[in-house]
């Protein structure tokens, strides 16, 4: 058989097998022009081999890539090497496509170029299924970043795989300081305790787990809840944890346990407090239906019914008060006032009282101090430290009421010289925990007063503390900034 027989049945076997392949082939001469094409590159285009022989390949040419990206292309192949790249073609019928293509210089034996093979896969779906891939990938963070979360692939033993969190300061520590580390190495002993207990019984019952726990972060010291998954179908079994930021709701429900202890101290109030003066009343007004009572002493029972009727009444006010407080119903109307003239105000309604105790009442504020406030909270505050004043004085005794100004406050007492506070009791005076005692004349007291004072104060984003030394007397200061 002869060299060229040979040859040419070595090119129709070849040539078979470039047509039968199940990839697309393209075969052009250095300038470009198509030689040859193969059935499956026709399948996927189109294109008919007469379409397509003797013809350049932009043909195919989709607008997609740059007039860069081809110079660089035909700067690689012409300089001897291949071209590996994924491109986007246009089919006869106008349909883009994707495929990966492989251009691959062929070379004679004096290493000169003299054709060009190119290889073509249709990855029209690939990129399809890659694109809705990343496009969800996307909407998956775009969600997670909205929230206030962290997420956490552990193994079952405890080893941190991966983080994602939208606030990195919500970590323990940095990101990079706890992946590929066990929860026992990073944490202290108690808390590692808590998250190993938590993955154990995520692995062990294959359910979801709930736990919510304190964490010193970055940012602070915060509440988290914490929610468990078990995925199985890995090389290792896996444990995703999905941590939230509870904080405002923790801080929520203890204001809530607040709320629910006044509610308690109300309650306290009215069945023991109120209902003192409420008895005292029934039982003098009573004495005075008994037809064999000596009138008298109709003056003397008088003026008990007097006191038990204020009594009840301040009580009924302060209630009515505090309650405008905790449900934020109270008008803040600030404007400027003469701070002497308040005080006169607060304390007319106490002089009777003074006088029976033979207190004397001292207002020593300059009638030149005027201060920007809230004329009937702070007539609701000096009523009510004036009457523990007196409440707690001995007959004889003082209350005085004074005031200076400072560069950015108003500093107004309240002081007196009665029995004072004993030093225990003094750190729960603004509390729902404050210890009353009775007064001078075992006159009964809630507490309430000064709870109230306090809520008054802060509207007017203020302070008021107590200083006494037992035996000796009480100061009551305000702290009221400039507004």
């Amino acid at each position: 058989m002869s060299t060229e027989m040979s040859e040419g049945k070595t090119y129709a076997l070849l040539h078979t097998i470039f047509d039968d392949s199940p990839i697309g082939l393209v075969i052009t001469n250095v300038n470009g022009t198509i030689e040859f094409v193969n059935k499956r590159f026709c399948e996927t285009t189109g294109f008919t081999p007469d379409d397509l022989i003797g013809n350049n390949p932009r043909i195919l040419k989709s607008g997609w890539h740059s007039k860069e990206y081809y110079t660089q292309m035909w700067n690689t192949i012409l300089a001897g090497q291949a071209w590996n790249h994924m491109f986007r073609n246009k089919k006869k019928n106008g349909e883009l496509y994707w495929e990966q293509q492989y251009i691959f210089p062929l070379k004679n034996n004096s290493g000169q170029i003299i054709r060009f093979i190119s290889i073509k896969v249709d990855v029209s779906r690939q990129k399809e299924y890659e694109e809705k891939l990343i496009a969800a990938e996307y909407y998956l963070k775009s969600i997670f970043n909205a929230l206030p979360t962290l997420m956490f692939v552990i193994t079952a033993n405890g080893t941190i795989r991966e983080i994602m969190a939208n606030d990195e300061q919500l970590l323990y520590v940095e990101r990079q300081a706890v992946i590929n580390k066990n929860i026992q190495e990073i944490f202290p002993p108690e808390k590692a305790m808590l998250f190993m207990d938590f993955i154990n019984r995520t692995c062990e019952t294959e359910t979801s787990q709930t736990i919510e726990y304190p964490l010193e972060t970055l940012k602070g010291y915060r509440w988290f809840e914490a929610r468990s998954g078990l995925m199985k179908n890995m090389d290792e079994p896996l444990i995703i944890v999905v941590a939230t930021d509870i904080t405002e709701r923790k801080n929520y429900e203890k204001q809530l346990q607040s709320l629910i202890e006044t509610k308690d101290k109300f309650f306290s109030i009215i069945a023991h407090d109120l209902k003192n003066p409420l008895h005292a009343i029934m039982a003098l007004s009573e004495m005075l239906t008994n037809e064999n009572y000596i009138k008298e002493n109709v003056t003397e029972i008088a003026h008990m019914l007097h006191e038990a009727g204020q009594s009840a009444y301040g009580l009924l006010e302060n209630l009515l008060e505090w309650s405008r407080a905790q449900t934020g119903k109270i008008i803040f109307s600030p404007s400027k006032q003469n701070l002497s003239s308040l005080v006169d105000d607060s304390i007319t309604i106490l002089q009777n009282h003074a006088f029976q105790k033979n207190i004397t009442l001292y207002n020593c504020i300059s009638d030149s101090i005027e201060w920007t406030l809230d004329r009937n909270l702070i007539v609701t505050v000096i009523r009510n430290l004036v009457s523990n004043a007196l409440k707690f004085t001995p007959n004889g005794g003082f209350v005085k009421i004074w005031a200076e100004t400072q560069p950015d406050q108003l500093v107004l007492c309240v002081e007196d010289n009665g029995k004072g506070i004993k030093p225990e009791i003094l750190p729960t005076l603004f509390t729902t925990s404050n210890i009353t005692t009775p007064g001078t004349r075992n006159e009964k007291g809630s507490g309430l007063g000064l709870l109230l004072c306090k809520e008054l104060i802060k509207i007017h984003k203020g302070r008021i503390f107590a200083e006494s030394i037992e035996g000796q007397g009480s100061k009551f200061f305000v702290e009221l900034p400039a507004l």
